[in-house]
């Protein structure tokens, strides 16, 4: 959207459904509640088809869980962020096992676990250069979530 708004001298995008005009969004209305809305309804939906998708790759709690022990073994750092995260899984087992698969995950989790070995690189992500700056998609993907999900 920043390219688009870039790319036009006004600061207005017009909305399209098919071949009809139906609005104007100008760069301000994105401060907007409905937009607020309109994001945190896509992130949510993404989450959700996240969790589908590995599920129907046959992937399970217990890979991430799996995974979480591999990358506890990687290094010092590694180690104590991971074995924090089983810690603190390990005293809700019971809802994980009740609540759906990878319902206790982040989105920054599914999406390091869809990138690893471990997955296979089931959801393939890289570095991109953002303002001078190389950062990985997925990190992108989540600050925008936590920015649509807490204001």
């Amino acid at each position: 959207m920043i390219k688009k708004f870039d790319a036009d001298t006004n600061n207005v995008l017009f909305v399209f459904k098919g071949e009809v005009l139906t609005d104007t969004v100008h760069f301000s209305d994105y401060n907007q509640t409905k937009v607020l809305h309109a994001i945190q309804d896509d992130v949510l939906s993404f989450e959700r088809n996240m969790r589908q998708y590995l599920f129907l790759k046959n992937f399970r709690n217990e890979d991430i869980l799996e995974y979480f022990k591999y990358r506890a073994g990687k290094n010092e750092s590694s180690r104590r962020f991971y074995e924090g995260k089983l810690h603190r899984l390990e005293k809700r087992k019971d809802e994980l096992t009740q609540l759906g698969e990878f319902q206790m995950f982040d989105l920054k989790d599914l999406l390091e676990f869809g990138n690893d070995s471990q997955s296979h690189h089931l959801i393939g992500y890289s570095k991109i250069d953002l303002q001078g700056r190389s950062v990985y998609e997925s990190t992108l993907v989540n600050s925008l979530r936590n920015m649509a999900m807490h204001g």
